[in-house]
């Protein structure tokens, strides 16, 4: 019994420890955050993991960039759903861009 005990307090230990090296990941990853409103008011959805995302307002965005964690990886923002047709790279530098956002998808490269 007490070994089952020692064995289900270490897979705890364990588990506690991959949870916070996520959460600790996840606070240094660049995002996008997307507005309902101009001037970034309202309600927003946030974008950070790797693929195509269909963006749900355009109001305004910020984007965060975190070059200690991200630097290879890029953002690129397209006019049409889905990611299709000719993107456009956001820069590797935190930008707010608070007026309507003309953009309908990003891609995100990890």
């Amino acid at each position: 019994m007490a070994r089952s005990l020692g064995l289900i307090a270490a897979l705890v230990a364990m588990l506690m420890v991959v949870e916070f090296a996520s959460i600790a990941d996840a606070k240094y990853k660049s995002y996008l955050r997307v507005y309902e409103e101009a001037g970034c008011r309202h309600r927003s959805e946030l974008y950070n993991s790797c693929g195509c995302h269909n963006l749900k307002y355009s109001g305004g965005f910020k984007y965060d960039y975190n070059e200690k964690h991200d630097k290879d990886s890029k953002m690129t923002v397209y006019k049409h759903p889905n990611c299709h047709g000719v993107g456009f790279v956001l820069p590797h530098e935190d930008k707010n861009h608070c007026r309507p956002f003309p953009f309908k998808s990003v891609h995100i490269k990890c």
